[in-house]
Order: structure tokens, then sequence, then C-alpha cells
């Protein structure tokens, strides 16, 4: 047995050495068609090989093949540059194959997708060979790829760099791999394949915190005979994707939804499309459908919907971030369409709303089949076009056509949203001001070149059609160029918007425009005011040409323009007729800068007729450019010429003459606002300016008007880039209060007010400005700067060596009227307020007066002038000493003006506003308001409050010991006169000669309806003299006082009765010069009291002494009364203490006859024979028997009772004199035995 087992043994090892070394010994490549023959049986595929083929046995099983295909060429099929695999050698022996480890490197699989869907894949003819258990533990991919192709062979998409490992239990699942493919991590598991084809799927792309996409459902495979493999997906599927942008909030794109379909189209259910940041916020979310078509050539087509989007948060958040989007490669190269509506959508903080839209996109043509938007104002815009958009940086290379339409139902509405989001307001007035608005035209856009035809506008009974065309700048130096063909009818003028921007636009640009406007008009005006306006001109590099400008109508006017100017030279001629000028004003001022266009209107405002003539020309190629102009605008008679070179640097010159038989209206039609009052000196302006050209020259000018004059000295300029005029100017007035006037500006203040003035001045688009100013005015120096704004507003610093502070408030209040004589204030209303100021000025001032006696030196405030009125803010100044603080408003409403301040005090000497009556300080702070449409009404409104208080003073003729020192005399005399009359005469004497000391006192003050209130305020304490305390009220409106002064003594004299005596001392009557008086009612009350008091008590005094003298005889009868008493209650005692004494002296007795008794009976204790018995009758002492005589009884005193018991500390009873105790008169029980009958004791018979 043992020779057998090592029989096998050996044979066990000679084959399994055969195993190990045969196949190193044996050329399989000789053998390769055998081998592909075993490898096509075992697979049930065809297998060829074109490289190398290694075999081996042991220690396991394996295989290597190079340049491997399986399938048919030309179909589906599989092909690896290298293949090896590693079988488990015991699971064959069982029939199945265990892959221990396989690799695959640069593994290429080709599917065929046909017509019905199905996928050719390359899998095993033969039953058996597809039913054999196969499980792989580990197989390798390097370099995979996998090609899609249709059922023709041609390539529909290819998906290459895929690295991974697959892990399968079975070919029938579960499958799991993982590893990347095109750089995209990827990771798919799958379940088991169950008898229906169904097989649960998971997978996910990317990784998470990037873009990644993740698919949960399940994959039914099916196959049918003779058409292959029918692969169908359900499940769900979530495309998340970060945007980029550096805010502190994380954002995401999030595309989720159901998605059912095979490989020829997918239909996604329930899709949300979603921009989120930061946790859980959305700013946009969007629901719908879409379906993704892969048969043929892939398109896909989606529906979407939402209730509101921001565009405003998408900008600020998104920006243009999703254009950057992985998926947005994907969608840039396939078709698509897009159905998209929306419920609101927010531009600019405004809701539009609804919009639909309709796009479909395929390559670089997009097509907009339907766009309608919602805006404000039942508005609606609506479009339609197709046009060439390339992709990529091609972005001039846009092409297309179109139509757009617009209706606006309320303008006015839609013009207040456009105001808000930053539409120029003169577009929006403009459009507020339409009835309505119908507009179409038909778009053009071809490779830059913009063209709108057909254009039709209706805004009431306006009308506008025509075209628009621009041409863009060829690139080889070519100017930009502008075409224009309009026709309108009834325009209104005032209705259009400024025109000045296109203008602007339009420059360094060629322009081309045929202009014919009819029934033109201004406002509701008809009739002869209607024009027409009629043009063709063409301008550009080379020159202009005016074929014809003609404008007739608008109340009378003439205009006619015809000539050319170019290079060589030419002419162009103009004539300007017109008796009402006005509307053509309004006209041309919608084509000039707001500043020309404003000058304009001016200059013709006062309605005279307007009669230029105009001309401009060049002689020839070499000569200047001169343009002439003479006539009349008004009353003024113009003149002006001006000379350019045909090069910079040869000269130009200017020359302008202004003459007016009204200087007002010369001031006028420059662009200031007067009053048309008479002037018989009138106006001239004149200019001569000399330079190498308009933008460098210099000259002088003067103007005078008014009574003033003002000339110059310097530099001028017509750039934009350059002040108009920069020099010396210098002014001078007879009396500025006239010019004032004129130029609605009344100074406060009467009499003439003569001005010298110099400064530099700088004059231009900015304003003007005049530093380094220098003046003199009604005699007072002054100087600083001032600054005059484009818009009006003024600035500068100005210091004064005296100033009232109402001349600054007339700035606002106007002149202000003089109170009528016997009244503080003037009830006359405020003159109407100035034309409105904006500006700020700081101003200093030497002497600031605040009234005709006060004023504060080394004053500085800081005066803002507004529309409305005025505000005077940071005012700060010293008052004798003292130091004053606050700020100031005055606002006017028409006729009413408002007024409200604030301000703090302190240490103000009150001699300065007394009039040297007090001494000490005043301090606090005070907030007032009011309003009024006269000065006595502001007064009358007054109304705030205010904290004083008052330091290192005293009251004069408020001695605090008068009070105390009159009382003590008035009742010291011997006749008291207590009449009012006297008292007040006698306190007032008093009162003078002292003053009540008052080191600091404060408190609140209110005031309302022009009054100021006060108090009490307790006035410091005199030890051991008075108290006081102080009130009082301060008339603003008729600068009245009424301050009082109540005085209580500390101490009440004798005889006085309720509170300390007091009296008030009331200052009354105007601020100036206030009047003293007393109440001294009450101290003379109490003084007529005492002297009552003193009368009823000598009267009581003497009904006393009566009263005394009979009390006196009644004490004296009871007296004697008495003694009889208490004689007769005496023997009455002593007859008692008798009696109880005999009672004493009988008990002693007895007391003794009983000790005797008790002797006697020791003695006779020892004799034989009962006692005889005792006898009902008092016990009696027979004594012995004698001789011849009968015995005779021995009588006793009975006894009664014996002496009671009672316990040790027991009280015992008391014995009144007459036998009875303390308790006699009531019933008490009695403790003793009953007494037995008197002892009758008998002596024995011997």
């Amino acid at each position: 047995m043992r020779d057998f087992l090592t029989v096998i043994a050996i044979l066990i090892i000679l084959v399994l050495s055969a195993a190990l070394a045969v196949p190193y010994f044996i050329d399989w490549e000789a053998r390769r068609g055998q081998v592909e023959s075993v490898l096509g049986e075992a697979l049930g595929l065809p297998v060829h090989t074109g490289g190398a083929i290694e075999l081996r046995l042991l220690p396991t099983p394996e295989i290597m093949l190079s340049d491997v295909s399986l399938g048919e060429s030309g179909g589906a099929r599989l092909t690896a540059r290298s293949v090896s695999v590693e079988v488990a050698p015991m699971p064959l022996v069982k029939g199945e194959v265990r892959v221990i480890e396989a690799a695959l490197d640069a593994p290429v699989l080709t599917v065929r997708v046909g017509e019905d869907g199905a996928l050719a894949v390359p899998r095993p003819r033969s039953i058996s060979a597809a039913n054999v258990e196969i499980a792989i533990e580990r197989l390798g991919i390097s370099r995979g790829e996998i090609r899609v192709e249709d059922a023709a062979g041609s390539e529909i998409a290819r998906i290459g760099g895929i690295e991974a490992e697959v892990v399968a239990a079975s070919l029938a699942g579960p499958w799991r791999i993982e590893g990347e493919a095109q750089g995209v991590p990827l990771r798919i598991a799958t379940g088991v394949r169950e008898a229906g084809g169904d097989m649960r799927l998971k997978a996910v792309l990317g990784h998470a915190g990037e873009s990644h996409l993740d698919i949960d459902g399940a994959l039914k495979l099916t196959n049918e005979p003779g058409r292959g493999l029918l692969p169908r997906l359900a499940a769900a599927v979530r495309y998340t994707e970060p945007l980029p942008g550096a805010g502190p909030e994380p954002r995401q794109l999030a595309l989720a939804g159901t998605v059912e379909g095979d490989v020829r189209s997918l239909t996604v259910r329930d899709l949300g499309l979603d921009l989120t940041h930061g946790e859980g916020g959305k700013d946009l979310a969007l629901t719908g459908t879409a379906t993704l078509t892969l048969a043929g050539r892939p398109s896909l087509q989606a529906s979407l919907g939402g209730r509101r989007v921001d565009l405003d948060g998408l900008r600020e958040r998104v920006g243009e971030a999703a254009f950057g989007l992985r998926a947005s490669a994907l969608l840039d190269r396939l078709p698509m369409g897009l159905d998209l509506s929306l419920e609101t959508l927010v531009v600019e903080g405004e809701e539009f709303g609804p919009l639909t839209a309709a796009l479909h996109r395929d390559g670089d043509v997009l097509a907009l089949s339907r766009f309608d938007l919602g805006l404000p104002g039942e508005t609606r815009i609506a479009g339609r076009g197709e046009g060439l958009v390339p992709s990529g940086e091609r972005r001039d290379d846009l092409a297309g056509t179109g139509s757009v339409s617009l209706n606006i139902g309320q303008p006015l509405v839609l013009a207040r949203a456009l105001v808000r989001m930053g539409v120029p307001q003169s577009f929006a007035e403009a459009l507020a001001g339409l009835p309505g608005l119908a507009a179409s035209a038909e778009l053009a856009l071809d490779h830059g070149s913009i063209a709108a035809r057909n254009i039709t506008v209706k805004a009431g009974e306006s009308e506008v059609g025509g075209a628009i065309r621009f041409l863009p700048a060829d690139g080889n130096g070519g100017r930009p160029r502008y075409e224009a063909e309009v026709n309108a009818r009834g325009v209104d003028i005032t209705d259009l918007p400024r025109l000045d921007g296109l203008l602007a636009l339009a420059s360094g640009a060629d322009i081309g425009l045929s202009l014919d406007a009819r029934d033109l008009r201004i406002g509701q005006a008809g009739g002869d005011a209607l024009g027409r306006l009629s043009a063709l001109v063409e301008a550009g590099s080379q020159g202009i040409v005016v074929e014809y400008l003609n404008a007739s109508g608008f109340g009378g006017a003439q205009i006619e323009a015809q000539g050319r100017i170019d290079a060589a030279g030419g002419r162009l001629g103009a004539t300007i007729d017109a008796e009402h000028p006005q509307p053509l004003a309004q006209l041309a001022a919608r084509f000039l800068p707001a500043r020309a266009g404003a000058a304009l209107t001016r200059a013709v405002a006062d309605g005279g007729a307007l009669h230029l003539t105009l001309e401009a020309g060049r002689v020839d190629a070499g000569a200047p450019l001169f343009v002439k102009a003479s006539g009349k605008i008004g009353q003024t008679a113009v003149e002006m010429g001006l000379s350019l070179p045909p090069a910079a640097g040869v000269g130009a010159e200017l020359d302008v003459s202004l003459t007016a038989g009204d200087g007002a209206q010369l001031l006028g039609q420059l662009g200031f606002d007067v009053l048309p009052l008479p002037d018989g000196e009138g106006g001239r302006l004149s200019l001569r300016a000399r330079g190498p050209s308009l933008d460098d020259m210099a000259g002088r000018f003067s103007l005078a008007a008014a009574g003033a004059s003002l000339s110059g000295e310097g530099t001028f300029s017509f750039s934009e880039a350059r002040p108009l005029f920069a020099g010396r100017v210098t002014m001078t007035a007879g009396d500025l209060g006239r010019l004032a006037e004129v130029m609605t500006r009344p100074l406060p203040g009467g009499g003439a007010l003569p001005l010298e003035l110099q400064a530099d001045a700088t004059f231009g688009s900015h304003g003007l400005s005049l530093v380094n100013l220098s003046a003199t005015a009604g005699g007072m120096p002054l100087q600083g700067r001032l600054t005059f704004g484009e818009d009006g507003r003024v600035e500068g610093a100005i210091r004064f060596e005296r100033l009232a502070l109402a001349d600054v408030a007339a700035l606002a209040l106007g002149p202000l009227p003089i109170a009528p004589e016997g009244r503080a204030w003037s009830g006359e209303r405020f003159a109407a307020a100035a034309p409105p100021v904006d500006g700020v000025l700081t101003l200093s001032v030497d002497s600031l007066s605040l009234s005709p006696r006060l004023a504060l030196s080394d004053a500085a405030l800081r005066l803002s002038l507004q529309p409305a009125g005025l505000a005077i803010d940071e005012l700060a100044g010293e008052l004798s000493g003292g130091r004053i603080e606050g700020n100031l408003s005055i606002r006017r409403e028409g006729s009413l003006a408002v007024l409200s301040a604030r301000g703090r005090f302190t240490a103000i000497p009150l001699s300065s506003l007394a009039g040297g009556a007090l001494t000490g300080t005043l301090s606090g702070d005070f907030e007032v308001g009011t309003a009024g449409e006269s000065p006595a009404q502001l007064m009358a409104n007054l109304a705030g409050g205010a904290t004083v208080s008052v330091a290192n003073t005293s009251l004069p003729g408020l001695d605090p010991s008068a009070l105390a020192r009159m009382v003590s005399q008035a009742l010291a005399a011997e006749t008291l006169r207590p009449d009012l009359p006297a008292v007040t005469a006698a306190l007032a004497a008093e009162l003078d000669k002292g003053a009540w000391p008052v080191p600091q006192i404060a408190g609140p003050a209110s005031l309302a309806g022009g009054i100021l209130r006060f108090g009490p305020l307790t006035l410091p304490a005199q030890p051991g003299t008075a108290e006081g305390s102080l009130s009082g009220t301060l008339d603003l409106r008729s600068l009245a006082i009424d301050l009082r002064a109540t005085v209580v003594t500390a101490t009440s004299p004798k005889g006085w009765s309720g509170p300390p005596p007091q009296a008030t001392v009331i200052w009354s009557g105007p601020l100036d010069a206030p009047a003293r008086s007393l109440d001294a009612g009450g101290l003379a009350n109490g003084l007529a009291a005492i002297g009552i008091v003193r009368e009823l008590e000598r009267i009581e005094a003497m009904e006393a002494d009566a009263r005394e003298r009979a009390f006196h005889n009644r004490r004296l009868r009871a007296e004697r009364e008495q003694r009889a008493r208490e004689a007769e209650r005496r023997a009455a005692e002593e007859a008692r203490r008798r009696e109880e004494e005999a009672r004493r002296q009988q008990e002693l007795q007895r007391q003794e006859d009983r000790r005797r008794l008790e002797e006697l009976l020791r003695e006779d204790s020892g004799q034989q024979g009962p006692l005889p018995a005792p006898a009902d009758t008092p016990s009696r002492l027979l004594p012995q028997s004698q001789e011849g005589l009968a015995p005779r009884p021995l009588q006793l005193p009975a006894i009664h009772h014996l002496p009671e018991l009672v316990p040790n500390g027991a009280q015992r009873p008391s014995m009144s004199p007459t036998g009875g105790g303390q308790d006699s008169g009531a019933a008490r029980p009695s403790s003793r035995p009953p007494a037995g009958p008197p002892l009758d004791i008998r002596p024995t018979i011997r």
C-alpha cells in the first residue's frame, strides 16, 4: 500500500512538473489559430490576436495576449492592446470561471445603436458559453475607451481616458466599478439582474463639493432575438456644480429630476433648476420638463417656468459665472429649444412680468419665435426674430432680423419705474406726458451695423415714422455714420425729451438727416401756432451741406438756411424772423446743451421779436472761416463777428456787442433772474478777444446795467476742458440795493449801499469762482472767496467787520416790517420769499448784532442757503466775557415762516442784559420753535423750553431781613396800625435798605404762546432771617416782564398764628423799565389779627379777674363746709374706735377666761367618773358647794366658734372696725363646722 501511494505521489509530481514546465517549451504563436479557436469556442465570440501569446498553468492558470479583438470586424467589438487573465483552478473542475486577476490595456469597446434603439455589443453566440458562471475578483482597465456608432458605422459619441477597477460576483451582478473617465471620478454599483432584466443602479460622477452627477434608479436590460440589447433607465438624477466667486456664501447650480427612457430618448419629469446660495437661499427656482433625443441628431427640448426671478440678485451673486459651467460646454454644441414662462421678473428693484419666451438654437443660429414681457403701467414688449450668434470670441459677427412692438397704457406709471431704475429724468418726463404709446419696428443686424425700418410710433395725436441706420467705422481710419429718415405729424415739442445727448453721441461721426415734420405744436396751442420743419442735411469730416432747412409757422416764425462749406470754401446763410420766438427757442433747446438751451429760452423770454441774419463762409481753402450775426433780440441790438483760422495757431478774433435800452432786460437775456423794473440808463455788453484759436484767447469785457458796472481782463477759451474766462474783475455800484432788487434779491435795511469789489474770477462749465475777493460795501470792508456753481449753488467764506443777525434772517424772511408805534412787533405779513438759492457760506464777523443793544464779538457761523429757507449752524461768539453757541433754521412755506432754534449760553453778564442793574452771570441752554406769517405771529406762537442758571448775583430792593424788621417794629409800637397802605409803605422802606444775595440759582423754564415762564425757584435762605422763592413770566409778544419774589420770615413773632409772615415783591411792566409793587395783604391781615388778639386778650383778662373772685368765694365756702364734714367724720371715727377698743378688751377677757378654764381642766383631768353632759344652755362653771349653800353655776361667755384654721400663706379675711370683712356685704359660705351647744361645765361634788 505504501509503495502504491509512493507511485501516485511521483506521478502527481511529474504531472505538476510537466504542467509547470511544458507551457514554456511550446510555441503558442505557431498555434495561434488553435488558441483563437479554443478561446472563441470558450467565449462564444470570434477572437483574433495579433501579438504575443503566453500561457501558464501553475501556480494558477493564466493567459496573456497582445493585440486582441473580440467580435465581428466592422460591428460591435472589443479590442485591447494587451489582455491578461488569471483564473482559479478549482472552480474550473465544476465548470465555473473565477477570475482572480485580469487586466485590459487600452481597451476600446465599440457599441452600435440601431434605429430601433437596440444596442449591438459583443456577446456570446452560443448559449452554453453565455451560461457559464463567471466571477471577477479584480479587473483592471487602463486607457480605456467607449465608442458609440450608429447603424451605418458613423461615430456618435466617444468616451475616453477610462481608468477603472471592476469587481463582479457574476456576469448577472452585482457589479462595482470605480475609477475615472476623461478625468472625472466615477463610481458605479449595481444589483443582481433579476429575471425580468431589471437591475438596481447607483452611479456618482465627480467629487463631493465639485461638479458631480448622482444617478439612483433601475436599469433594465432586455435581449430580444434579432434586435440586440434594449437598455431602459428609470432613475432619479441630480447634477450639482459650484459657481465660482469670492463671496462669503457658497453658491451652486442644481439640476434634478426623474429620468426615464432608452438610448433613443430620455424624458425628464419633475425637472428643477435651482441657483442657491448659503444655507438654502435660492436666487433662481425653475420647474418643468425636458426631453433629450439621442437617436439621429441629438437635441434637447426643455420647458421651464417660475414664479419670481430676481435678476439683481443673480447679477450680484452669480454674475457671469454661469457661462463658465462645465455643462455649458456640452449645451453649446447641442441643438436645443427652450420654452420659458415667468410670473415676475425683478430688474433694478422693479417688478416686470409676466414673461413668456420660446427660443431655439442650432449651432450658431438662434431663433426667438416668441417673446412677450409685461412692464409697469400696462406696458407690453413683444418681439420675434432669427439670427446668427457665433460662439466663442466672434461676437462682432452677429447677424439677424426681427421685429419688435411696444404698447404703453399708462406712461406715467412706467416713467416713475424707469426713474427708479436710473433712466435720465428728461426722458422719463417726456414719457410721462404722453397719453399712451404704441410703437413697432423691423430690426436688422448685420456684422456691426444696426438698422430699423418701418418705424411707427403713435402717441395720442402724434405720429412718427421712418428708418434709422448705424454703420460702424470700417477700421481704416473711417468714421461711423448715422443715417435717419424721419417723418412726423402732430408732435408736441414740449413732449420731446432732450436730444442734446443724441448730438453728443453723434459727435465724431458722419450724419445724414432727412426730416419732414408737420403740424408741430407747443402745448395745446393750435392755428397759426402750428409749425412745419423740413431739412436735408449732410455733415461730416469734409464739411457741412445744407440742401435746405425751412421752418415756418410757430406763431409767425420763418427760418430759411441753405449752403455748403467744405475744405475748399463756400458759404452758408440763414435768416430768422419771429414775432414770437419762444416756440423756436423751445424747439432749439431740445437739441442744445441744457445750459445753452436755458440761456436761449431766457434771451427771448421778454416776448420781443427776433430778427437775425446769420452768415458763415470761407473764401478759399487757405482763408479763415468767418461767422457774422446781426439783428435784434427784443429791444437788444446784437452784433457779433468771429474769425477762425484754417489751422490752429494762426489767429482767431471775436467781437460781441449787445446794446439794450433797458439794463434789466439785458440782464434777463444774459440768464439772470430779474424783475421788470424801469431802468432809464440802459445796458451794454461788449467783449473783444484775440488769440491763436478759440481755445486760447486774451481780451477784456465790460457789462453795465442797473446802476452797476462789471469789467474784467484775462483769458478766454471755448474749450470744454478750460474755463471760459479767467482773470481779474472789478465791480462798482452806486447802490448795490438797486441791483439786488432788480435781480429779485432785495437787501435788508434801507438807504443806499455803495459797493466796490475786486477779485480773481474764473468762469466756465463748472460755474463762477471768485478768490482773493476784497470789497467795501457801505463803507464796511469785507474779504473772502465765493463760488457760484453751474447749478446755482453758492459756496465760500467771507469775513465782515459788522453784521446784523436780522439781516441774515432777512435772506429768507425778506425785509422785516417795522413795528408800529406802541407795539413791539409788526403784524404785517412777510414779503414773498426770494428765488431759491442753494449753498453754504462760512461767515466770520468781528461784531455780530443780535439786537440794538447786544452784539457778539469774534463771531463765526455756517450759513446754509436752501431753496425753502436757510439754516445757521455752528453759531458761536463772545458777549461781554460770556459765550453764546447755537443753531437757527428758517423755512418758508409760501407766506408762512417756520423757525426753530437751539443753543447754549455760558457766563453771560447780567449787566449786559439789564443795563447794569444786576450783577452776576447767566448760563443755560434753550430749544424753541415757532411759525407765523408776520413777526407778531412768530412771537405769539413761540414754544419750547430752557434751563437757566444764575450765579454771583443779588436782587436789589429785596433786603432779606426787611420783613422781619418791619414786623418787629410794628409789633413793638404801642399803637398797632395794621392798615395795608401803612404796612406796604413800611415794608417798601425796609426792602430798599439792602439786596438779596444769590450765589447760585438754577431751574427750568417753559415757553408757550410767546410767554416764557419759570419758577418758583428757591432763593438761597438767609439763616435766622428769611426764606424766599422767585417766579415770573416774560411776555415776548409785548416784551413785558412779570417777576415775583416771595419773602417768608425764618420765625414767627410772638402771637402770630398760621404760617410765618410773608410778602410778595412784584416787578412788572416793560422789559427795559419794570415797576416794583408789593403784595402785603397777608402781612397786613396778620398784623391786624395780632391787634385783634391783643384787644381780645384785654377783655378776656377783665372777665378772668371777675371769674377769679367768684371762684375764690366759692372756694372759701366749700372749705368751711369741708371742715365741718371733716369734724363730723373724725367724731364718728373716734366713737367707732372706742367701740372697737371695748370689743377688743372683751375678746381679751374671753381669751383669758378660756385659758384659765383649760388650766382647771388639766388640773382635774385625773378625777374619776364621767363628766356631766353638757347642757343645752351655755356652759356654766359651777363652784364647789359650800356648807349650807346651794351650788351656784359659773356663767362663761359662749364660745361661738373656734378660730378658723387658714393654710400657711393664705389671706385671712380682714375685719372692718365694725366687725365685718371687706366682703361683708356679700354672702359667703362658711368653712367652719356648725357650732354645738354651749358647754355646761359643772364641778364634781365631793
